[in-house]
């Protein structure tokens, strides 16, 4: 966290992922949804987040058969 010239903390937004199983395959939407990715593994779509974000600790949206979870992933696992 950091702080604007007033003084006040600035809270940096966490980069938001979609990920979502589509029969065997996990999709990863990006957050400026322009693309997504394909992974046959949740693993895998995860590993993807973290190096995609650059470093920077981001949110993941789940979608699992009816199943919605939000979670906060760190880029070091």
């Amino acid at each position: 966290m950091s702080a604007d010239p007033t003084g006040s903390p600035v809270v940096r937004p966490t980069a938001l992922y979609r990920v979502t199983l589509y029969g065997s395959a996990w999709h990863v939407v990006r957050p400026e949804k322009s693309l997504a990715h394909a992974f046959t593994g949740l693993d895998q779509a995860l590993a993807f987040v973290r190096a995609d974000s650059d470093g920077a600790e981001a949110s993941v949206e789940l979608l699992v058969d009816g199943l919605y979870m939000l979670k906060r992933i760190s880029p070091v696992r």
